[in-house]
């Protein structure tokens, strides 16, 4: 069920006018209004009183342009019109009759009958002189306590739920250091160190024996770079037809001979 609230002149006022303080407030419970969280109780009383630009003494005629505003805001389906009716009237001549320490505005008398009758949840005003000392001290007609406060102050923005990526962006905003690695100490070389009276503290390399290191043995033969002898042609592994071309070419040389000129022939 929605919460109901009276709103007296003086916050309609401070509505239209967006006084400092006053106008962020009346916004907040419109809004919650529009999602139907609240309904906005008002007397028809308010459209007579709203015409001044602030709410007390002194006060001063609204354009036509705040008149506008006010007849679409209480245009709105969340909006409840609040008769004065005789019932209101009434009521309202009862409490000013009570000798309330406060009351004394018949004006103010019809807004605070009108919550009571009705038996809103809590009543809005600025009026700290003739209504928010009455706060607590009245009973509604459901026997509830009448709440009487200025319109609470916006609430401020709730704190973003935390997601998967919350714990990974604290992570990247902190400094990385990689374990120390323990220093490893340069392993000591032990060397035969000779003090003389001339060199002392120095240290001597050591002495390298000719043996221990080899030497590097060098052919000295000469080595053989002729190529292998070429067979004779028709040669082969077999010794058959090794002796077979022996006979050939013996035959060849014969009648070689056999042509030669007699000049060329040996004596």
């Amino acid at each position: 069920m929605a919460e109901r609230v009276y709103w007296d002149s003086c916050v309609w006022i401070g509505l239209l006018n967006e006084e400092p303080g006053r106008v962020d407030s009346a916004k907040w419970i419109i809004e919650r209004a529009e999602i139907g969280e609240v309904e906005i109780w008002t007397s028809t009383l308010t459209l007579a009183e709203v015409f001044k630009v602030r709410c007390g003494d002194g006060a001063k005629s609204v354009n036509p342009d705040g008149d506008r505003k006010l007849d679409e805001f209480l245009a709105q389906p969340y909006i409840v019109h609040v008769q004065v009716d005789q019932d209101i009237g009434m009521e309202a001549r009862r409490l000013l009759r009570a000798d309330l320490p406060a009351l004394k505005k018949p004006n103010d008398a019809i807004h605070l009958a009108s919550a009571l009758w009705h038996s809103v949840d809590t009543l809005h005003t600025y009026d700290r002189d003739d209504l928010l000392p009455l706060s607590g001290m009245l009973e509604c007609r459901n026997g509830e306590k009448l709440t009487i406060c200025k319109p609470p102050d916006r609430p401020a923005p709730a704190p973003a739920e935390p997601t998967l990526f919350d714990g990974l962006e604290k992570d990247a905003d902190k400094d990385i250091r990689l374990p120390e690695t323990p220093a490893i100490e340069p392993e000591t070389r032990h060397t035969n160190r000779a003090e003389t009276p001339g060199n002392s503290g120095q240290v001597e390399p050591p002495k390298v024996s000719e043996t221990s290191v080899p030497q590097t043995e060098i052919a000295t033969s000469p080595v053989n770079i002729m190529p292998p002898p070429v067979p004779p042609i028709g040669a082969t592994d077999d010794p058959a037809n090794d002796h077979d071309s022996k006979i050939n070419q013996r035959a060849n040389d014969d009648k070689i001979e056999t042509h030669l000129p007699p000049e060329a022939m040996p004596e």
